[in-house]
């Protein structure tokens, strides 16, 4: 019997979040919904902290809402929340209460998994994540975050499985954002990590491309025993985001591998949105060539392409980016000093705060960020490595050195209970999380979505687009194949299902005005 190689789903979390910096709207999200859940992936990651950020302070739309009518469309397919650690949603780290308000807050929509993810793989600040998940009906796939350094050994990895697998999770992701794994370090590494994994606990892949390696690490893994590997659609692929699914479905095959994700709708998932893509303007990303020098270079300081161009728009806006090479290689100095954490949220942003503090002062750590003041007193969990005495020596004691006590009830989230005595625990955390003026701000501005009216078929998109173009006069459109009634016809072309879907369209667009709808066996006739 073949072994068979799962596919997780990534293009609604991870692909958007790395290319199109969490900007999908939801009614995108909802029009390829229904294609991805007959796709047979084994799970979708849909959502984040990240997401419901965005969803708030910029596309005003309601994350709740949302990811309840992504779950509508999406039942067969179990959905995956992700969130970082004890930040939960936003930056503040949060007590146990909180985490489990979230916990019953995600189960009640409809996910069946949690995606945590500790940047400093101190995963004593998720154990209480785990128990919690459990007694809430979720299943918990744990991050272990693949970074560069003295400290990252094969050693080191093998012992944090060993952590997360005596904590009881249900899977482990191997996860690379930086895209710095090697085919060469991927064959040494993932054996040792998958016997501490064992049988009970599945090993799951995910590797950014920023390196162009991700799909050679991909193929070493899958070679070597992994159990899923996460994709996203080829438009959203690539770059700094996910190998490409059709592109890995080629590639398990070749390695003799079982796959049942349905091809016909991995298409039609691509063709939707390079469609979105060009809709919005987003450019569609080329597979990057490894290059051993840019590689090198690129691992000196390790920040992730979502993060660099947000910190060189930020070093032009300050008119300081003629210092960015300056600043990268201080970058790389800071990190080894504070401990070699993995840069990632929020590590790749409080190292190179603090880089572009020690370039631009006259003399290095001068000025200390807040955060890197708490994360040096531990408040952020166990550094990876040792810290330079030096750098500690400059860190004042006070009120910032002991770490919060986690089991302590939150009291912002008191006093806002007490305040909104009616508002849902999904309110409230939405408040909770980004603040009472942006949440009043979303509320005020707030942008409804009527599933009705989202176009779930190419049929349906291309009538609705006919519609805003208020000169065009008639549309015909006729399916000859009587067979495609009893049948679906595949996920591309034309069925009737997709005929179906453009009448109850028009029956509910409020735009239609004088239009006509005829629909006899496999014809539909649109006239003004």
């Amino acid at each position: 019997m073949k072994r068979e190689l799962r596919f997780i789903e990534e293009t609604l979390r991870d692909g958007q979040l790395s290319l199109w910096a969490t900007r999908m709207s939801t009614e995108d999200m909802l029009s390829i919904a229904g294609v991805i859940d007959r796709a047979g992936f084994l799970k979708a990651c849909v959502t984040s902290g990240a997401a419901f950020d965005t969803a708030i302070k910029f596309l005003h739309e309601d994350p709740w809402e949302r990811v309840r009518q992504v779950k509508q469309l999406m039942p067969e397919t179990p959905l995956m929340f992700l969130f970082r650690s004890r930040n939960l949603m936003g930056w503040r780290r949060y007590p146990n209460d909180v985490v489990e308000m979230l916990m019953k807050c995600i189960a009640r929509q409809g996910f069946e998994w949690i995606l945590v993810a500790d940047g400093l793989n101190d995963f004593s600040n998720i154990e209480f994540h785990v128990s919690c998940a459990a007694r809430c009906g979720l299943r918990i796939n744990a991050c272990l975050f693949f970074a560069v350094s003295p400290v990252h050994t094969d050693e080191y990895f093998v012992a944090k499985v060993d952590e997360l697998v005596s904590l009881g999770v249900d899977a482990i992701t191997f996860y690379d954002a930086s895209g710095l794994l090697t085919p060469e370090r991927a064959k040494a590494l993932i054996p040792a990590v998958i016997r501490s994994v064992g049988k009970e606990v599945a090993l799951e892949l995910n590797v950014h491309d920023s390196t162009g390696l991700a799909v050679e690490c991909y193929r070493e893994g899958v070679r070597l025993g992994v159990d899923a590997i996460a994709t996203a659609a080829a438009p959203l692929a690539h770059g700094d985001s996910l190998p490409a699914t059709v592109e890995m479905i080629g590639e398990a095959r070749e390695l003799g591998l079982e796959v049942n994700v349905d091809e016909g709708c991995v298409s039609r998932i691509d063709d939707y949105f390079h469609w979105i893509a060009f809709h919005h303007g987003h450019a569609v990303r080329e597979r990057v060539s490894f290059d051993p020098v840019a590689y090198e270079k690129y691992a000196a300081h390790q920040i992730p392409g979502g993060m660099m161009s947000n910190f060189v728009r930020q070093l032009t806006d300050a008119g300081i980016a003629e210092r960015l090479p300056e600043i990268l290689d201080e970058v790389g100095r800071v990190r080894a000093e504070v401990g070699y954490p993995p840069m990632v949220t929020p590590y790749s942003q409080l190292v190179g705060v603090q880089a572009t503090l020690n370039v631009m002062g006259e003399e290095r750590y001068a000025n200390i960020s807040g955060e890197l003041s708490l994360y040096l007193n531990g408040h952020h969990g166990k550094v990876c490595g040792p810290i330079d005495q030096n750098v500690l020596d400059r860190v004042a004691s006070g009120e910032d050195s002991t770490p919060p006590d986690f089991n302590e009830p939150d009291a912002e989230l008191a006093l806002l209970r007490s305040k909104y005595p009616s508002l849902s625990d999904e309110e409230i955390l939405l408040r909770l999380s980004f603040g009472e003026q942006s949440t009043e701000e979303y509320e005020r501005r707030r942008v409804g979505v009527d599933a009705g009216l989202v176009a779930t078929t190419p049929l349906t998109e291309l009538i609705k687009e006919i519609l805003v173009r208020r000169h065009s006069r008639r549309l015909s459109i006729s399916v000859i194949d009587p067979a495609s009634r009893q049948s679906h016809a595949g996920d591309s072309g034309l069925a009737y299902r997709d005929v179906q879907a453009a009448a109850a369209y028009l029956d509910a667009a409020p735009e239609a005005g004088e239009l006509e709808i005829a629909s006899e066996g496999f014809h539909l006739s649109v006239a003004r």
